[in-house]
């Protein structure tokens, strides 16, 4: 780590107070000449179930030129690339093999990256357009929908405002099974090392962390592809983008044009009966689902903060008066209820408490399955107990079971934190991948059984 003199720390802190609250491109608190640096370390690797991959390179100066070597290449035996396990095995090396000649022009352009933090993202960053997209598309997606359907679909995809939210809303995508990791060191001539990484999964991998401090600047992620040669699984699809216009279809698709066309769709088959569901909700997202309809609704007579995803066949009036009951009868009573996540999700700005209905029934898919691993739940009349999920606006549902005497089974959840569960009975994991559990929660939220099996995926 660099020295600081007190004076630049004080200049360091000043750039770092206005770029948070200004959110413009600031000087870090060091400047880089390429004369200072003795030499520059990258490192690729990621790692899942069952093993990883890392690979390591070295950029020296030699003879008034910067080279770059690859210094260790390592793949373990991951079951899903035991088709080409041979050909890993035969990459792995600790020998030191030259890359390439690296342009000293490139190297400046990194430091100067580095030197000046873009601490919030921009979609203009990412050089990305609709027309871009259209063009590195494959055709066979674009012809999917005809006619109308393909204006629409196009007018969805050309919209500048919904176009910039998708790019932001790619930002904070995420997955499980998958853990990248870039690095950069850069090593001072006398010693001093800034550190430059990132964990990201999403397409350019933003932000960089510079020194801890996050930077969206896609230069470093060009400078590191540009350099590091190919082979096999390696970060620079990642880096380059290479999937995002595929990412910018899929989202477009799911998120604006499937609910479109299935509204409409909605209309087409059943009018009046879609009127009677607008007289008792709001529909938040229409997806396909067979031949139904998978509805995201809010209840006219319950807070925003309420959702439904049920399972809907338009054409069934007598469903439609199901799925009405239920609403009114039982949810409503849950979320008016006393028991203690309910109470605390009601207390907490941002929480969500989301309802399933099956074709106008509770969601017994579930609960059966429940039902059937765990004899524990046995004494309690399935028929009695209500699947929902609940969790901040956004997030994945963290799944819970209501038993009759107003008691919470836990199961299957995401976060570490969930409202009203007290601190310390959840597991620290620091992500939100599916963790599965057991444990039964009193009404007022004591513990009345945790079992020792705990997973995280």
């Amino acid at each position: 780590m660099f020295a600081l003199n007190s004076f630049r720390y004080l200049l360091g802190i000043a750039a770092i107070t206005f770029l948070l609250f200004f959110g413009k491109p600031a000087y870090a608190q060091v400047k880089l000449s390429i004369d200072d640096i003795q030499k520059i370390n990258l490192i690729d690797a990621s790692g899942g179930l069952g093993g990883g991959r890392l690979t390591k390179f070295e950029i020296i100066r030699q003879n008034d030129k910067w080279k770059c070597y690859q210094t260790l290449q390592s793949y373990s035996e991951l079951l899903w690339w035991q088709k080409d396990s041979a050909t890993l095995k035969s990459l792995n090396s600790k020998d030191r093999h030259f890359i390439k000649d690296v342009n000293p022009q490139a190297i400046n352009d990194l430091l100067q990256s580095v030197s000046i933090i873009k601490p919030v993202f921009k979609p203009e960053y990412l050089n990305v357009t609709a027309d871009i997209v259209i063009k590195k598309l494959d055709s066979a997606k674009l012809v999917r929908y005809t006619g109308k359907k393909h204006d629409e679909f196009m007018a969805l995809l050309r919209n500048k405002g919904r176009f910039n939210a998708i790019l932001d809303s790619l930002q904070h995508d995420g997955w499980t099974d998958d853990g990248p990791y870039c690095g950069i060191e850069i090593i001072k001539n006398n010693n001093d090392t800034i550190k430059v990484e990132t964990y990201r999964q999403v397409d350019f991998m933003l932000p960089w962390q510079i020194n801890k401090v996050n930077s969206y600047d896609v230069n470093i992620g060009r400078f590191f592809s540009n350099t590091i040669g190919d082979y096999p699984y390696s970060a620079r699809g990642r880096l380059t983008g290479d999937y995002l216009p595929q990412n910018i279809y899929s989202n477009v698709d799911y998120f604006y044009a499937e609910d479109l066309f299935e509204r409409e769709r909605l209309q087409q088959l059943a009018p009046q009966n879609l009127t009677l569901l607008k007289h008792h909700f709001n529909i938040i997202k229409a997806a396909h689902y067979n031949e139904n309809f998978l509805l995201t609704l809010t209840s006219k007579s319950l807070p925003a903060s309420v959702t439904i995803s049920g399972i809907v066949d338009i054409k069934n009036k007598v469903q439609l008066l199901g799925l009405i009951k239920y609403t009114e009868d039982t949810i409503k009573r849950v979320v008016n209820s006393n028991n203690f996540v309910i109470a605390a999700c009601r207390n907490t700005k941002g929480c969500v408490l989301n309802f399933y209905n099956n074709f106008g029934r509770p969601n017994i898919y579930l609960i059966n399955d429940l039902y059937s691993k765990y004899d524990y739940l046995d004494k309690y009349k399935k028929d009695k107990t209500i699947d929902f999920g609940i969790g901040m606006a956004g997030s994945r549902d963290n799944r819970l079971l209501l038993l009759p005497d107003n008691s919470i089974l836990l199961t299957d959840y995401f976060d570490d934190f969930i409202p009203g569960v007290s601190p310390g009975i959840l597991p620290i994991t620091g992500n939100h991948h599916l963790k599965k559990g057991f444990i039964h929660f009193s009404g007022d939220g004591k513990i009345v059984f945790k079992s020792v099996d705990f997973a995280s995926y």
